[in-house]
């Protein structure tokens, strides 16, 4: 997790983020593979489905980084 693309932006210039990494109980910091998927549901209004998949790698370190981003993903709408 340590680099971002804005939405609208070309996935070419990625925007460098700091790193996050876990306590050692959480997060061993082993390497790990996963896909994120952002989908609109059609004929909702601001619905959308965040699909975040592990594909490969220690179960406890992608635990970690899957509830980050559900965290940062900011799933609530503000207002």
């Amino acid at each position: 997790m340590a680099a971002a693309v804005p939405a609208g932006q070309s996935s070419d210039a990625p925007i460098a983020l700091e790193s996050v990494y876990g306590d050692y109980q959480q997060d061993q910091g082993d390497e790990i593979r996963f896909s994120v998927e952002l989908t609109r549901i059609d004929r909702l209004d601001d619905t959308y489905s965040l699909d975040i998949r592990r594909l490969k790698g220690n179960l406890r370190s992608y635990k970690f980084v899957y509830d980050t981003l559900r965290q940062r993903a900011d799933l609530q709408r503000a207002g």
